[in-house]
């Protein structure tokens, strides 16, 4: 892959999920290969909006328990402003109603703690 979907993910990257640390991958590793993938890629990839990528992550992310690479990705949106947390706590309603009550109250834990740790760096607003 060029250096141009590197420069490209670099760019997306801290746009998605600016508190996300940044990797430095050896060139060529699986993880250069991931990042150029997921960043440069798949998030820079027209056709959906920003707010609908990041729906479709975190309905996916809460789908499969990986909590903390969930609570990076509320965090963005609620970050960016594509996200609010009142359209969150109803996201979460519909999502428990298909995904199952106990993942869909694993991912209001994990927005809960969001918001918390983003009220807490606000010094208790946000």
């Amino acid at each position: 892959m060029s250096d141009d979907l590197l420069d490209k993910a670099r760019q997306m990257k801290p746009a998605v999920v600016p508190h996300m640390p940044e990797i430095h991958a050896e060139p060529g590793s699986a993880v250069e290969v991931l990042e150029k993938l997921a960043w440069g890629e798949v998030w820079a990839r027209p056709g959906l909006s920003m707010r609908d990528k990041r729906l479709i992550t975190i309905a996916v992310l809460g789908i499969n328990g990986t909590d903390r690479t969930l609570g990076i990705h509320i965090r963005g949106a609620l970050d960016s402003g594509d996200l609010t947390e009142q359209e969150l706590d109803a996201f979460i309603v519909q999502f428990a109603a298909y995904a199952g009550f106990p993942r869909g109250s694993a991912f209001g834990q994990t927005l809960s703690r969001v918001i918390a740790e983003r009220a807490a760096e606000a010094g208790g607003q946000v």
